[in-house]
Formats: C-alpha cells, sequence, structure tokens
C-alpha cells in the first residue's frame, strides 16, 4: 500500500472519531454518540430551555394572580377526575359555604375558557400525582441536576469552553448541582398534596407555564437563526425577546398567555420559513398552527388568519404577477389555507361539547345568555358541590344552520369589527396607561428605539447598495402585518386595556403576543447600527451586569420603597424613568455614532444590555418580590433556598 493511501486512511479514521463537525467524540457511549449526532443548533436550543427552565423554576411560586386564573385550575381539577368541564364543581372560587364567589356568579358558574392549556398541564398534574408528598422534593433534585446537563451539553459540543481555568466545568456542574440539592434539603418541607382543598392544579398548571416560557426561548432562537447572520446575533436577539417582554412573568402565573405566545412564536416560524423558501409544506404548518392559535386565543386567531390570509394571498399574486409561478401552482400553494381548519378541530370540538355550536366560542356564552339567546344546552351542577344560587338553563342544542352561520358572523364581528380607537387609550396603551402600569414602548423599549430611528434607518444605505433591512424585506413586512393583526384583535378594548387594572397589569397583557415580533422587526432595523455592532460583548455584557445589576435594583427597590400598599406604584415610576433615560441613551449614541461615521466601541456596546437588565430586573422583581404577596391559591417557592432567602431578608423588609 502506498504511503498516500495510508495517510488518506489515516484521516478518514481521524474523521470518522471526530464525528460531525469536527467535533471530537470522548468515549463510545450511546449518550454521547446521540448527542453527536446533534447539530450545534440543536445543543443551544436545548441549553436555552434548560438555562430558561432553571432560572423561572428558581425565583416563582406556584400560585395565580388573576381571578380567572381559577378557570383553567378547575378545568384541570375536573379534567383530572373524569368529570364535565362546562360549569365549575367548586374547588377554587367559591367560598367555604359553597356559595361561589363573585366571579363565578357573574359568569352563572361557566368555565368559559379553552382547554388547551388545562389539556396541556395533565402530564404535570400526573406528575404530582405520582410523586405525591413529595412532589416538590422530585422538582428540586431535578432542578439540580440542570447546572450539570448544561455544563455537559457545553463540554461535549463546545470543547473550546469546556474548561475553566484548567478546571472542567462538567466537574463545576456536578458540585454546583450536589451543594444547591443538600443547601435545600437543609429547609426543605414538603408542599401540601394529600388534603381536598391542596392547590396541586396551581402547580400543575404553572410548572406547565414555566416548561412553555423555556419552550418559547428554543423557538426564538430558531427564528433567529433563520433571520439573522450568525449564532450569536440570534443569541443576543433570543436575550432581548426574554428580556423586553412580559413573558418571564406570565411563565409564572396560571394564565395561557405564555402558551399562546409558543403557539404564535410556531406560525412566526413556519412563515418566515415560507418566506425564505416557498415549500408549500412550511406554508401548511404555518396555517395549521394559527388554527391552534384560534384554539387558544380566538380574537387572536381570527385577527392572524385574516390577515396572515391577505398577505399570504398577495406573495404567491406578487409571485405570479413576476412570472415565478404558474396560475396553477399559485392555486395549489394558496390551498395550504385549508390547514386553519384542521389545526382548528380541536377548537370546533371544544365549543361543540360546551355550546353546542362549533362555530361559537365558549368566551361569547355569557354575552348570548346576557342578551336573552339561547343556543347552548347546558347540564344541572349537583346542589352538593355548588350552591343553589347558581343559575343553570336547560336549553335545547340548536341545529339550524341560519342561527349557526349568524352565530359565526356574530363570532367575527365580537373579535374583530368592533373598533373603538381613542387617541388617549392608544398613548397609554403605548407608554402610560391610566392604571399606572407599564405601556408596550416601556416593556419593549427597542421598539421605541427602532421607530424613532426608523426614518433614518429604513433610508439608510449599506456599502453594497441595499436598504438597512437587507433580504429581509419580505420577513420585515410580514412581521409588521403580524404586529397589525394582534392589534387589529383587540381594537375593542382599548379603552378597557388603558383604564381597568386587571386588563392593563403589569403591562397590557394582551398585547403580550406582539413583544417577539416586536422586537424582530427592531433588530432587523437595528443590527448595522452601532448597537448592535459585536454581539459577542453584548451578550458578555447582559449576562456579567445582571449578576450585579439585577439585585442591586431590586435591593433600591426594597430600601427606598418599604411599604408595599404604595411599593408597585413607585417602583413603576422608578422603572419609567430609569426605561426612559436609557432609550434617550441609545438613540442618542445611535445618532451620534452615524453621523460621524464612528465605528463601535465599549460605549456602545453598553445601552442595549442596560435597557435588558432594567427590564428584565422589572419582571424579576414582579415574580420574586411582589407575587408572594399578591397570589392566591398556590404554594410558597418552589425552592427551599429561595423561600427562605425571600422570608428572611425581603419580607421582614416591606410593611404591607
Amino acid at each position: 500500500m502506498s504511503s498516500n493511501t495510508k495517510d488518506l486512511s489515516k484521516k478518514n479514521r481521524v474523521k470518522k472519531e471526530e464525528g460531525p463537525e469536527g467535533v471530537p467524540q470522548r468515549g463510545g457511549t450511546v449518550g454521547m454518540r446521540f448527542f453527536s449526532g446533534l447539530s450545534q443548533d440543536t445543543i443551544i436550543c436545548i441549553i436555552l430551555f434548560l438555562t430558561g427552565l432553571f432560572i423561572i423554576t428558581a425565583l416563582s411560586s406556584p400560585g395565580l394572580y388573576l381571578n380567572d386564573e381559577w378557570i383553567p385550575v378547575n378545568q384541570v381539577h375536573q379534567l383530572d377526575i373524569g368529570h364535565q368541564i362546562t360549569f365549575n364543581e367548586g374547588k377554587y372560587g367559591v367560598y367555604k359555604n359553597g356559595t361561589p364567589a363573585p366571579y363565578f356568579a357573574e359568569l352563572n358558574n361557566l368555565l368559559k375558557y379553552s382547554v388547551a392549556l388545562p389539556l396541556i398541564s395533565l402530564p404535570s398534574m400526573k406528575l404530582i400525582h405520582f410523586w405525591g408528598d413529595n412532589f416538590r422534593l422530585a422538582l428540586v433534585a431535578a432542578w439540580a441536576c440542570i447546572p450539570f446537563l448544561i455544563a455537559f451539553l457545553v463540554s461535549h459540543r463546545f470543547p473550546e469552553y469546556a474548561s475553566l481555568r484548567s478546571i472542567r466545568i462538567t466537574i463545576l456542574g456536578a458540585v454546583a448541582g450536589i451543594l444547591l440539592f443538600m443547601l435545600n434539603l437543609f429547609v426543605y418541607s414538603p408542599f401540601v398534596y394529600s388534603t381536598p382543598d391542596a392547590p396541586v392544579e396551581v402547580a400543575a398548571v404553572c410548572f406547565t407555564n414555566h416548561v412553555l416560557f423555556a419552550f418559547l426561548l428554543t423557538i426564538t432562537y430558531l427564528i433567529g437563526r433563520r433571520i439573522f447572520d450568525g449564532r450569536l446575533q440570534a443569541l443576543f436577539v433570543t436575550l432581548t425577546v426574554a428580556a423586553c417582554s412580559s413573558y418571564f412573568f406570565w411563565g409564572t402565573t396560571g394564565k395561557d398567555h405564555i402558551a399562546s405566545a409558543v403557539v404564535f412564536a410556531i406560525v412566526l416560524y413556519f412563515f418566515i420559513r415560507y418566506l425564505q423558501s416557498y415549500r408549500y409544506r412550511d406554508a401548511a404548518c404555518g396555517f395549521l398552527f394559527i388554527g391552534v392559535l384560534v384554539w387558544l386565543r380566538p380574537e387572536a386567531g381570527f385577527s392572524v388568519f385574516l390577515c396572515t390570509g391577505i398577505f399570504f394571498i398577495a406573495v404567491i399574486l406578487f409571485r405570479v404577477q413576476q412570472s415565478k409561478v404558474s396560475v396553477k401552482h399559485a392555486c395549489s400553494q394558496i390551498s395550504a389555507i385549508l390547514f386553519t381548519g384542521l389545526g382548528a378541530i380541536p377548537f370546533f370540538i371544544n365549543n361543540l361539547l360546551i355550546t353546542g355550536n362549533p362555530l361559537m366560542p365558549v368566551l361569547l356564552y355569557h354575552d348570548k345568555t346576557i342578551s336573552g339567546s339561547t343556543i347552548i344546552k347546558t347540564m344541572e351542577v349537583p346542589s352538593t358541590i355548588i350552591s343553589s344560587q347558581v343559575v343553570t338553563s336547560n336549553t335545547i342544542v340548536t341545529t339550524n344552520p341560519l342561527v349557526v352561520v349568524g352565530d359565526l358572523i356574530t363570532t367575527v364581528g365580537q373579535y374583530i369589527f368592533t373598533i373603538n380607537l381613542n387617541p388617549e387609550d392608544i398613548l397609554g396603551i403605548l407608554f402610560f396607561p391610566a392604571t399606572g402600569s407599564s405601556g408596550v414602548f416601556l416593556v419593549c423599549p427597542v421598539a421605541l428605539i427602532a421607530l424613532v430611528m426608523a426614518p433614518v434607518l429604513f433610508f439608510w444605505k449599506r456599502e453594497d447598495g441595499t436598504s438597512i433591512s437587507g433580504n429581509n424585506t419580505r420577513i420585515t413586512v410580514f412581521l409588521l402585518v403580524a404586529i397589525f393583526a394582534i392589534f387589529l384583535a383587540y381594537f375593542r378594548i382599548f379603552h378597557d386595556m388603558n383604564t381597568n387594572w386587571a386588563s392593563g397589569s403589569p403591562d397590557i397583557r394582551y398585547f403580550s403576543l406582539m413583544y417577539l415580533p416586536l422586537v424582530l422587526v427592531s433588530m432587523i432595523l437595528l443590527k448595522k447600527t452601532a448597537l448592535l455592532a459585536h454581539p459577542k460583548k453584548l451578550i458578555v455584557n447582559t449576562a456579567g451586569l445582571s449578576i450585579i445589576l439585577v439585585p442591586l435594583i431590586i435591593v433600591t427597590s426594597i430600601l427606598v420603597f418599604s411599604v408595599f400598599s404604595t411599593f408597585t406604584f413607585n417602583y413603576y415610576k422608578l422603572f419609567h424613568i430609569l426605561v426612559s433615560g436609557e432609550i434617550i441613551l441609545s438613540i442618542v449614541i445611535v445618532t451620534y455614532y452615524h453621523s460621524l461615521g464612528r465605528k463601535a466601541d465599549w460605549i456602545s456596546d453598553l445601552p442595549l444590555p442596560l435597557l435588558l437588565i432594567t427590564v428584565f430586573a422589572w419582571q424579576v422583581l414582579l415574580v420574586f418580590l411582589m407575587s408572594p404577596v399578591i397570589k392566591f391559591n398556590g404554594y410558597s417557592f418552589w425552592i427551599p433556598g429561595t423561600d427562605v432567602l425571600y422570608h428572611f431578608f425581603i419580607s421582614s423588609s416591606i410593611s404591607v
């Protein structure tokens, strides 16, 4: 055999041992081979998921924030024991004597929300049943394993980061996990499980939302990889979405906002793929998940379907006009819209089981009964379960097609074409709501920076002669359409969102779906400015400074505003002042660097990390500091050490 052949065989052998992308395989175990077969993006997604789950579990307590969260936890309870899910059977939202609370009395005891979140929460409920009185201990043990898992994945797939000062990070991760578990064992006490009123359903729903928040981070990263140039930019976009939004907060409650955000993110992901490839399956999957969004949030789903459908057809017709596709091919592409109906099958079944009409969402039933309409077949609830004060109806399900179609028109009209706009309400929602909470641009300040700079950025030509949006013009337009769709869905309640605490606290919660596309559009516009010139430094600055500044902001808030009755309002004011100043600073730096043609440096690498840290500190404070006081029907913090830290060092500093 010649020397060349020997050299070639040796190279092939080395290549085989290294595995994909030249990453050495340290051993031949099944686990090693499995992770070697995963791409770096997949590993990053897993790391993001574990990191998000670790942080949100460490800082949160399972409990309810708003009284309408009684609905999903009652649905979980009744699904879990195999009962009906139309009316509240009384575990949550009733007084000790069985009398419904005013909230349920007004609803005629109807469980008016979709069963999507309760169904998703059932696996968590089953795990709680499996562990019984020890379910908190099981969660603490699993939580403590996360640092080692993250270290193992980083070490195996990114060997350049496998050591810290010559110490393997897997060893550091293992030591950290053991210490976390042992320290929490010293102060551990089990959550109540066996008593009839134990809020285990609340724990199941809240933990499910934790998982959904972590999953949202992975989808955001995948979207970022589709739009932006490299992994570092996609990672920073993911950090920005997690910080410049209220997703972290809503991921600790029993609301379905985070579940809706996850489905909406999947819709955005598939349509962005479609705009890059024009593959039929991407469009079909996008419309399929729009149908799922209709099930979760009918008002948002209908609006997104309408706006996205018009945009989708316009894109296809434009391609026909440019002779890029034939009319026959265009018609076959348009048929992808039909997959919305397939995704909405759970929505139709949900409505049929509860309202008797597949086209009438449960959410509208209360309005129809108030107006005297009777199309719903309801069922009697035994007086031993629910107070006799609750009125039930025995009307028959309608089979009249005219009524069915009429209800569809009513539904669409109620959700989309009922418009009540007032300039004062719009300004309040975007900046400073009358409730004193935080407007859209204060929770997502990067959007305001991009909006103010848009006239310059849009016409700013790069060296290659293209606009600042580069090759992402179609995607940018689509994201703007998605933002408008969320506005359209809630035109009818703008005044309520501006003036009603329940609808506009701690942020404009119905607009939470909007934060993801807002951040994406903002990053597209700002990506060639000095603010985003060094994504690696931005990530390092954000992560490093947050360790110092987030606790500092929280401690300062406690010291300055120690009386809880005035704490919320004053902290919002402090937060608004800080964010407003950082927005102005960012705009000044962009303008200054652009006008002088100055290259980005360490100064331009600071404004965005400071913005992200400030907004995230606001979310952490809401979750860690205020939620234990405001929340009800729940437990203390998941992690015993966090519970001790809160009660000994924080709660004693605040006068309720």
